[in-house]
């Protein structure tokens, strides 16, 4: 029986399928425009239930391992959680409303008695508050100001000279480590295919959390690129789809947890209506 086309874009989005069924599946949808709108919207309720926390555990932990590892992705997630949390507070907006309503009818309903009382202890408050500043004012008025006796300046110059200057010790200057910085680029060179040469080295400083591939292109090649990471071995590392470059050349963010020390092999592909044309590899060697 075939599988739902919805359930099949769910798994495609959350990196369910197999690398043969992920092919057929983009295959699929880049030449066919309904399917892409269907990806999409699977693509938005898959987002929606992820912020409202209906994903089960197991869907839940594959969303954030997969597709969250995308920093585009993870942008469209904070603003799905944005826009839920402005509808959630314009929906209890009514109800803060009527409590507040009903708090000032409720001040209305103050007896005057209580009113009338807390009026006159204010007028109260304020008359001895004034007659006590300024009966204060009187005092200074008549108190002469205080001056020092030749002998007393005399004796606090010969104490003030006598004493010592101590001048406070520089607290010592607590050096800090350098960071490591957290994205290290590094450019892919084009012919290191293997067999034919030996392997480019990205040396991995301590503390990386992200690489920046750099890939070289010929001019005017494609609009869009697909990127596909694996070890030397075949084992599928990182993949990413719709990529659009930069001048005379292509940069991908691969998490550095991806790629601890081995050989790897990138393939470069284009896309060209619908079509995915192999551009290039590179071969590169992981070291820590």
């Amino acid at each position: 029986m075939a599988e739902n086309y919805e359930n099949l874009a769910r798994r495609y989005l959350l990196g369910q399928l197999t690398e043969t069924k992920q092919e057929a599946f983009e295959a699929q949808y880049f030449t066919d425009a309904e399917r892409l709108e269907e990806v999409r919207e699977a693509e938005t309720r898959l987002v929606d239930d992820y912020v409202r926390e209906r994903l089960n555990r197991a869907d839940r932990a594959q969303f954030e391992r997969y597709y969250l590892d995308y920093p585009p992705h993870r942008e469209r997630v904070a603003l799905a959680r944005h826009l839920l949390k402005a509808a959630d507070a314009q929906a209890i907006e009514p109800a803060r409303t009527n409590s507040l309503w009903a708090d000032f009818l409720e001040w209305f309903r103050t007896p005057q008695l209580v009113w009338g009382a807390a009026l006159a202890a204010l007028l109260l408050i304020v008359f001895f508050g004034l007659k006590a500043r300024r009966e204060r004012e009187q005092w200074n008025a008549h108190v002469p100001a205080v001056t020092p006796s030749p002998l007393q300046s005399k004796s606090e110059d010969r104490l003030a000279a006598a004493s010592p200057s101590i001048a406070p010790s520089p607290l010592p200057s607590a050096t800090q480590p350098a960071q490591a910085p957290s994205v290290f680029a590094f450019t892919l060179s084009a012919g290191l295919l293997r067999g034919n040469a030996k392997p480019q080295l990205l040396a991995l400083p301590h503390g990386v959390s992200q690489i920046e591939l750099r890939i070289p292109l010929e001019a005017g090649d494609y609009a869009q690129y697909k990127v596909r990471l694996r070890t030397v071995e075949g084992q599928a590392v990182w993949s990413r789809n719709r990529l659009k470059p930069r001048p005379h050349q292509l940069v991908v963010t691969v998490p550095a947890q991806k790629l601890p020390a081995d050989d790897y092999l990138l393939t470069l592909s284009g896309l060209s209506d619908g079509a995915v044309e192999e551009v290039n590899r590179f071969f590169f060697r992981v070291s820590r």
